[in-house]
């Protein structure tokens, strides 16, 4: 399965945890028919055993079995279901968390709107004429580069 705790981090596989969830509920789809198979056989060999203690011995057990068998077939079901849960869970959270992205926003037309506020520029940002004329906001200059 894609579950990774090693170098790369934690990894989750939407697509592997469905399908598994699927063959799960496949199987357990199956489960009940192919057990039918084996109770006429079991049936037919106790009656065979009428009158001894193991004909019902034989019968009490199929049955025991197939009832413990269906727990098992519903239990599967459960499960799987709960997986294909999971994988659309995380794949939701994923779409949830990308569509919480945003594209940046752009930095206003200058640095005068900043300036206007009358709040100091703590990077020391310099105005330029951009290509058509108007003042456009540049990098600010590291410290060790400004001068004193």
């Amino acid at each position: 399965m894609g579950i990774s705790n090693g170098d790369a981090g934690f990894a989750v596989s939407p697509d592997e945890l469905s399908g598994a969830g699927g063959s799960a509920q496949t199987i357990a789809e199956q489960i009940p028919g192919e057990f039918n198979a084996v109770l006429a056989p079991s049936d037919q060999a106790s009656s065979g055993l009428a009158g001894w203690g193991t004909g019902a011995a034989l019968h009490d057990c199929t049955y025991g079995w197939q009832k413990l068998v269906g727990g098992l077939s519903g239990d599967m079901d459960g499960y799987g279901g709960k997986l294909i849960k999971m994988a659309q869970n995380y794949r939701q959270s994923d779409q949830d968390a990308a569509s919480a992205l945003t594209a940046p926003q752009a930095p206003s037309s200058s640095a005068a709107s900043y300036k206007s506020t009358g709040a100091s520029d703590p990077f020391g940002t310099v105005l330029v004429n951009g290509p058509t004329g108007t003042p456009t906001q540049t990098a600010p200059k590291h410290p060790w580069e400004q001068v004193a």
